[in-house]
């Protein structure tokens, strides 16, 4: 048994990883880090820091584990991080990756960007406006890549490529996780190599929600580069960071919650979410399938 992980879940954002990560936490056999996503892989001033400062920051307590491993859904985004992984933790890295209508997902993501106060269009012009807007800077490749987060066949062949189809455990949203999380979280467990009996599965994500406080909820939920830069510097050590701002924030948030959010009516329609797969992901899911001998069928209807 060793601290160094042995599986990641790579995403896919806004495709149920949050709920995927409290069931995993609940198996005594599972090791994850308290912070949901550590970011190693795709945060450059992180990953510069070596393997060395990735186990101690956030796997010093996981000797004695069968098992593990993270959740970051924003790793499959990015081209570079399969052979990053590969370089760190060898080709025998289980992957997860789960997987939802990109219709949906896209959607998902626009409320999220919406509740932390940095979208203003709406999802019909931010779709059309995308390709420009995520050229603009980093951020805003982050924060606008609502369409192509979706193309989840081409961000996938590198993981394929370093680490096999073998060690890739693919986790269809609405067919699998939804009517039956039992099920896949059982055949995910084998998949790692533990027992399964003491999973939870009964997590339940919070629905999405459209902001209220927009200036105040962008800067809690979403800093400024400037000032992440400033904190990063005052208090270099992650895990004191952690320790002195996280409970603060986490307050703060919950609090934004319950007094300043209210639940969105917005709903993808029939006719866009259509219309989305149609002009965006057809050939995408027709590809997915063949790749990973799937039947998406499901996403077209």
């Amino acid at each position: 048994m060793s601290n160094i992980p042995n599986f990641i879940c790579i995403g896919a954002q806004k495709s149920g990883t949050t709920s995927l990560f409290r069931i995993l936490k609940s198996n005594p056999d599972i090791y994850l880090p308290n912070v949901k996503e550590t970011h190693f892989f795709d945060d450059v001033r992180q990953f510069e820091k070596g393997l060395s400062f990735y186990i101690e920051t956030f796997f010093s307590d996981a000797k004695g584990y069968g098992c593990v491993g993270e959740i970051t859904p924003s790793y499959l985004f990015f081209p570079e991080i399969a052979s990053r992984i590969y370089s760190c933790l060898g080709s025998q890295t289980k992957i997860i990756v789960m997987l939802r209508n990109p219709a949906d997902r896209a959607f998902s993501h626009y409320l999220m960007s919406v509740r932390k106060g940095v979208e203003n269009l709406s999802f019909s012009d931010a779709v059309a406006k995308e390709n420009v807007r995520i050229k603009e800077s980093y951020d805003s490749r982050i924060r606008y890549s609502y369409v192509s987060r979706g193309q989840y066949c081409q961000q996938l062949k590198p993981f394929l490529q370093h680490f096999g189809r073998e060690n890739i455990f693919p986790i269809i949203f609405e067919t699998q996780f939804v009517p039956n999380p039992g099920k896949v979280i059982g055949e995910l467990c084998d998949f790692l190599g533990v027992s399964h009996g003491c999973c939870n599965v009964n997590f339940h994500e919070n629905p999405a929600r459209v902001k209220k406080y927009s200036a105040f909820n962008e800067f809690v939920l979403n800093p400024p580069q400037n000032f992440k830069r400033f904190i990063r510097a005052m208090v270099p050590n992650f895990r004191i960071r952690k320790t002195l701002f996280g409970p603060a924030r986490d307050f703060i948030n919950s609090k934004i919650q319950s007094s300043g959010f209210r639940r969105t009516n917005e709903k993808l329609s029939i006719d866009e979410r259509k219309m989305l797969i149609q002009k965006y992901f057809e050939s995408e899911i027709s590809d997915l399938e063949e790749m990973l001998d799937l039947n998406l069928s499901v996403w077209r209807k």
